[in-house]
Order: C-alpha cells, then sequence, then structure tokens
C-alpha cells in the first residue's frame, strides 16, 4: 500500500485524528515525520519509530525545512473548535486558511508528490436536505466551516494551477481514543466519559438532532485509501448513517450497562438538526467501508476511557 511514498509527513501528528494516521503508516513500514506545536495534541499520542518535529504550519519556513525530501503530506494540524473560531476568528483563519496555504506553498517547493486534506462537514452549513452529498451547497455558518472550505478552495486550485496532487475529504463526527476532553465538544467521548464516572451528561433541545458519527480508525483508513487511488477530488467520509442525540445516549447506556443521568439545556443558536453525510462517492472511488457500527466504537472507546 501507498507505493511510491516511502516518506511522508503528518502535520498535527500527535493529535487525535493524525495520530491515528501515523500509526498506520508506521504499520506500513513507511519513514514518518509528525510536525505538532502541542497546543491540543500530546507527546503520548506519538507512535513509535516515528521522528517529531515541535512546531506551527504558520511557520512556513519550518514546513519547507519539514519536507525536505518529504513524498506524501496529510495535513491535519488545525484549530477543530467551532466555538473558538466564533471568539477569536483572526486565530481560526490563520491557522485554518493560512496553514492551508502554507503547507500548499511548502509542498510545491519542496516537490511533495502529493497532498491529502482533511476537512470537515462544517462546510455544507444548514443541510438543505439529508443526506449530504458532495454537490449540496456550500454555505458555512461559522468562521471555522470558512475556513476549512478555504483550505478545500486552495488545494483545488494549487492542483489546477501548479499541478500538486491534492484530495480533500470532508469529515462527518468523528470520535474515539485520544480526543482531547478538555477541548473537544464530540457527544460520544464526552457522554461515553460522563456515563462510565456516574457524571451527569448535558443533552441540548429534545435530542432529537442527528448526525453521522464515524470511528476514527475508519477515517484514518478513508485517508490512507484517497492518498492511493485519486486526487483532485472532494470526498464525504461519514458512515452514512443518521443517528439521534438520544439513539446515542441509549447506545452508550446499552454499552456500559449504566444508566444516564440526563440534564436538557435550550439548543445553541444555528444548532443544525439534520446532518448525516452520503458516501457513495468514497465507495465507489475509494473503495471506502467503514468498519466500526456506532455500538462495536464506543465498546474500543470505553476500553480506552
Amino acid at each position: 500500500m501507498l507505493t511510491g511514498f516511502e516518506k511522508i509527513l503528518v502535520t498535527g501528528g500527535s493529535g487525535f485524528i493524525g495520530s491515528h494516521v501515523a500509526e498506520k503508516l508506521v504499520l506500513l513500514g513507511k519513514d514518518v515525520t509528525l510536525l505538532d506545536n502541542l497546543s491540543t495534541g500530546r507527546e503520548e499520542n506519538i507512535p513509535k519509530r516515528t521522528k517529531f518535529v515541535k512546531g506551527d504550519i504558520r511557520d512556513l519556513e519550518l514546513l519547507k525545512n519539514s519536507m525536505t525530501d518529504i513524498d506524501l503530506v496529510f495535513h491535519e494540524a488545525a484549530n477543530a473548535s467551532t466555538p473558538r473560531s466564533i471568539e477569536d476568528p483572526k486565530y481560526d483563519f490563520d491557522v485554518n486558511a493560512l496553514g492551508t496555504f502554507n503547507v500548499l506553498s511548502a509542498a510545491i517547493k519542496c516537490d511533495v508528490k502529493k497532498v491529502v486534506y482533511a476537512s470537515s462537514a462544517a462546510v455544507y452549513g444548514e443541510p438543505k436536505y439529508a443526506p449530504l452529498d458532495e454537490s449540496h451547497l456550500t454555505d458555512p455558518i461559522s468562521p471555522y466551516g470558512v475556513s476549512k472550505l478555504t483550505g478545500e478552495r486552495y488545494c483545488v486550485a494549487f492542483h489546477k494551477s501548479y499541478g500538486l496532487k491534492t484530495v480533500c475529504l470532508r469529515f462527518f463526527n468523528v470520535y474515539g481514543p485520544r480526543e482531547n476532553l478538555q477541548t473537544t465538544l464530540d457527544e460520544v467521548i464526552l457522554y461515553s466519559n460522563a456515563v462510565l464516572h456516574n457524571q451527569p451528561i448535558t443533552v441540548l433541545g429534545d435530542g432529537n438532532q442527528t448526525r453521522d458519527f464515524v470511528y476514527v480508525e475508519d477515517v484514518a483508513e478513508a485517508q490512507l485509501l484517497a492518498s492511493e487511488r485519486t486526487e483532485g477530488e472532494v470526498i464525504n467520509v461519514g458512515t452514512g448513517i443518521e443517528t439521534s442525540i438520544n439513539k446515542l445516549v441509549e447506545n452508550i447506556e446499552t454499552v456500559s450497562g449504566r444508566k444516564a443521568i440526563i440534564h436538557h439545556a435550550p439548543s445553541r443558536k444555528g444548532d443544525i438538526l439534520r446532518s448525516f453525510g452520503d458516501i457513495s462517492k468514497a465507495q465507489r472511488i475509494l473503495g471506502y467501508k467503514p468498519k466500526f457500527t456506532l455500538v462495536k466504537g464506543i465498546l474500543k472507546l470505553m476500553k480506552y476511557l
């Protein structure tokens, strides 16, 4: 797998998703370098047999130095917090939009063969229909969504203008081990951790809002598939399964054997009611097939917790 890509850089490599990508690359015998500023990533996430560079994607010269002789880049580093993007949109722009521009610019300068970009379903904004396919209008409602869409646009432009091979993957609600409990808004890990410790969980609104919860190992696998099977594409990565927050809580109770202590709170302004992905393009082009059901993923997550 990944023939022709021997030296690989993972930005955000000590973070939640990036560390899982790095782990799979090590198992394939690749020469893997991680670049991370450790703002949300953690040193304990760094897989063995990798090189680590502490640094920031806002530093173009550092990126150029880090990409010397690199064949392939998985660009995971980002501000992944929508609330922080609203509180500090300049920071969000600098990290997500300008940072991605820097990654692509360094890749061109260093003759990198390909860049795989971790985007987000947040680029869609309020769904006009569901499931969301890649032709759905992109109309983000947060600075975070705007910055991730800007990164996509630069990836496509660099592919068309400079011949840099890129592929953009729109992740839905990723969950799993190594999420940062202090910064994440992911209901799966927050609720699972609370139930395991007999702490209350907060459900916004009536709990009937739906999401597409996809396990992190499936997301990592989709990126490896994308790196070798396509270029110039924008592709959804999820499960294609619509799950309500209430159903999520039921699954957590079933797996844990414990009853959740539920507190309800008003919905936040701008909260999306229905969001789940059409993954037929990923299935067709990448041969992507999620291996983890929600119950299986929660079980593995709870063992980790």
